[in-house]
């Protein structure tokens, strides 16, 4: 079967419709809540630092410590990857303090 080239303004249409169609799925949520990931990231570091002070003196104190510090560089990756330096906000300057 012959691919027909008349029809290729067509199908790059669909592409561009189906990929503007996915990211708009996709930022539902960026719309709703901009900041949302790195605030629960931020609480789940809370969390994880809370569990480290009340392991300390006790058996499980190395691996929270490991714990904690996964925990740190993740956090500091997802904030300095949502760092946008044109565009200041003062959510985000919150979360970095």
């Amino acid at each position: 079967m012959l691919i027909d080239p008349s029809l290729t303004p067509l199908r790059a249409g669909l592409v561009l419709l189906g990929g503007a169609f996915s990211w708009g799925i996709g930022m539902i949520g960026w719309f709703n809540n901009p900041h949302g990931p790195e605030k629960v990231a931020v609480k789940k570091l809370y969390a994880e630092l809370a569990a480290f002070i009340e392991a300390i003196g006790t058996e499980d104190f190395y691996s929270s410590k490991q714990k904690i510090t996964a925990s740190l560089k993740s956090v500091e990756e997802l904030l300095l990857s949502g760092y946008i330096p044109w565009r200041v906000s003062e959510t985000l300057n919150a979360l970095f303090y």
